[in-house]
């Protein structure tokens, strides 16, 4: 009866362990640069394509496992990693216009998870 508690309390935990999820995001930015990166432990790899696709405004389309990046005319990189389950945006350079553009599109990502994976 021992040895079936004990089994029992080590399933739970490893149970409860499992279902921990967390949601990391890091952003900054300087006169001349911005970069914006998310990471989730709980992103399918079907929805982390799907949310690329779209921010990647039509650039990128399929489906990907492991790293893929890609950078837009105006000089924005857009990085995903489903190994990792993060993404990224950066810019640098001196283009205001492309800057304002990479917050857009890391507002965007944010809030297109946000839609597909609701908490």
């Amino acid at each position: 009866m021992k040895y079936l508690f004990l089994t029992f309390s080590f399933l739970l935990a490893v149970t409860l362990s499992g279902q921990h999820s967390s949601v990391k995001v890091s952003e900054r930015e300087g006169a001349d640069h911005y970069t914006f990166s998310l990471r989730s432990t709980d992103l399918t790899e079907e929805i982390m394509n799907d949310v690329f696709a779209t921010v990647s405004e039509g650039k990128v389309e399929g489906r990907f496992a492991g790293l893929i990046r890609t950078t837009l005319d105006d000089g924005v990189e857009l990085k995903m990693n489903t190994q990792r389950r993060t993404f990224e945006v950066s810019y640098a350079g001196e283009d205001q216009a492309a800057l304002a553009h990479a917050k857009t599109l890391a507002a965007s990502l944010q809030e297109r998870l946000k839609s597909e994976h609701p908490r």
